[in-house]
């Protein structure tokens, strides 16, 4: 008999002391008043565009996998897609994939400021597209991600993707993917090394806090395993 599913919330930053929740039932944290809007309930969308309208209505829909580079999110995404969910590849390794095709500067390791652009603006649109389907719909990784790779590096944040965060909010519960180095591999889309991964791991975590977000700690375990938790977490 498999042991009774469980996912590790973490909070303050991801540096506090684990506590283990059970992957049926997730009472949101407390979040202090400073911190982002919190989401759940209704949504008064009064006075809004149509666009911010709908992405403010369907806030809840939208749930976030993100975590350490390597960490497995891909085969997690497949596995929620092959049974059947609404899912939205990484932004920035489309980004990548299609800087690298047309000979494009709009890598990390070429123009960062311009790769950030490229990827916040995919992150909007798949948001957006994302209204108009039924049910949850699943995204690697979001506009937060790539904010706080921005922090991350010390570099400044534009005032227009600041609001992107604000404007593009997600499920208050995030999935996050811890550091695997048994599993990190490089590959054309992913050329830092594992150190600099876990860093940017650390970050991310407290990134996600601070703007209003449950971090969930998926478990090191088998794709299918990580799908049925992930999956009786939010029932």
């Amino acid at each position: 008999m498999r042991p009774a599913a469980k996912i590790t919330f973490v909070g303050r930053c991801g540096f506090g002391t684990p506590i283990a929740k059970s992957s049926h039932h997730h009472s949101p944290s407390t979040v202090s008043p400073e911190r982002a809007p919190v989401l759940g309930g209704s949504v008064s969308v009064s006075g809004l565009s149509e666009p911010a309208a709908a992405l403010a209505a369907r806030a809840n829909d939208r749930i976030v996998l993100s975590g350490c580079s390597g960490g497995g999110k891909s085969s997690l995404l497949a596995e929620l897609a092959r049974r059947r969910h609404s899912v939205f590849s990484e932004a920035g390794r489309d980004v990548v994939r299609e800087q690298t095709l047309i000979g494009g500067q709009g890598t990390p390791w070429t123009d960062l400021a311009l790769f950030v652009e490229l990827t916040v603006s995919r992150a909007v649109g798949d948001a957006l597209e994302s209204t108009a389907l039924p049910g949850p719909s699943f995204f690697d990784r979001s506009v937060i991600d790539q904010l706080s790779g921005l922090e991350a590096k010390g570099l400044p944040v534009p005032a227009h993707i600041r609001s992107a965060v604000d404007e593009v909010r997600y499920n208050k519960t995030v999935f996050l993917v811890p550091p695997w180095p048994e599993i990190f591999t490089n590959d054309a889309e992913r050329r830092h090394g594992f150190a600099e991964a876990e860093k940017a791991y650390h970050h991310l975590l407290c990134t996600y806090e601070r703007f209003g977000y449950d971090p969930l700690i998926l478990p090191k375990t088998s794709v299918t395993d990580r799908a049925d938790r992930l999956l009786a977490s939010l029932s």
